[in-house]
């Protein structure tokens, strides 16, 4: 009815609001909070691991676009996430990016949009925010990461899935804040409950073989999606825990 209406009025948002007025904007956080599959301390895990930490360039996990009604270039703000912020000029240059009290006001319902920065001082920009002085909810708690990602072997991209000597000593500081994390971030933060996690997890340990398998044909295929990584490094990676996975197979029939 609304799509009649505005015909039948010769709405045409692009007459209200020229291109060259058309604005957008890019969100996305720098403090993130990750679930790794694997754990790069030990061999014998069932929970995986967590990981605190920021990030230069957006992940897509929160990545968000805001557009002007009538705005139909998508096209030009259509990059990869690790690429936004070296094409995108950052929101908080020339001043610090600042929380507003008014949004705060206006989002009583909505805690985590209160954590958005002043989004009315500029637009075309990219905005990277984090979370070290978030303002007070109305509950009086604070929330120390914004975003929940996963790094397990059906990500697109393979980076930081599979362990390494490197990962370990480059996480350390993380080794003992396990049980830590575990109880006081994931359900406080983001409202999910560690065991729901945890049985994740087994589901995917038992059907790892099929779900390498078809990662590894998705990966530069027919089938894979534009925009996302296309690595040799990946299938790389994918055929070793292949090979891992038979190896550990083979070994306990024995």
């Amino acid at each position: 009815a609304l799509g009649e209406t505005a015909r039948l009025a010769n709405y045409n948002p692009s007459n209200l609001f020229p291109r060259q007025q058309q604005e957008f904007l890019i969100i996305c956080s720098k403090k993130n909070l990750e679930w790794g599959y694997f754990n790069p301390w030990s061999n014998h895990t069932k929970r995986g691991h967590l990981y605190g930490h920021y990030t230069e360039s957006c992940v897509t996990a929160g990545l968000s676009y805001a557009y002007q009604v009538g705005f139909d270039s998508p096209d030009r703000v259509n990059r990869p996430h690790h690429k936004l912020n070296r094409v995108f000029r950052g929101c908080s240059e020339g001043g610090s990016v600042q929380y507003h009290s008014d949004t705060h006001r206006m989002a009583k319902n909505t805690t985590h949009f209160a954590i958005l920065p002043d989004m009315r001082r500029t637009t075309n920009c990219l905005a990277q925010f984090d979370l070290q002085q978030p303002p007070s909810s109305s509950s009086g708690q604070n929330y120390a990461y914004a975003t929940f990602r996963s790094r397990t072997p059906t990500s697109n991209g393979m980076a930081n899935v599979l362990p390494t000597q490197e990962m370990a000593q480059e996480r350390i500081q993380w080794k003992s804040q396990q049980s830590q994390a575990w109880d006081t971030i994931v359900e406080h933060d983001f409202g999910v409950l560690p065991q729901d996690i945890w049985k994740m997890r087994q589901r995917l340990e038992d059907n790892m073989v099929m779900l390498v398998q078809d990662s590894l044909h998705g990966q530069c295929g027919t089938t894979h999606k534009a925009g996302f990584s296309c690595k040799d490094s990946s299938k790389k990676q994918l055929r070793e825990l292949l090979l891992r996975i038979h190896e550990e197979e083979t070994s306990s029939t024995h």
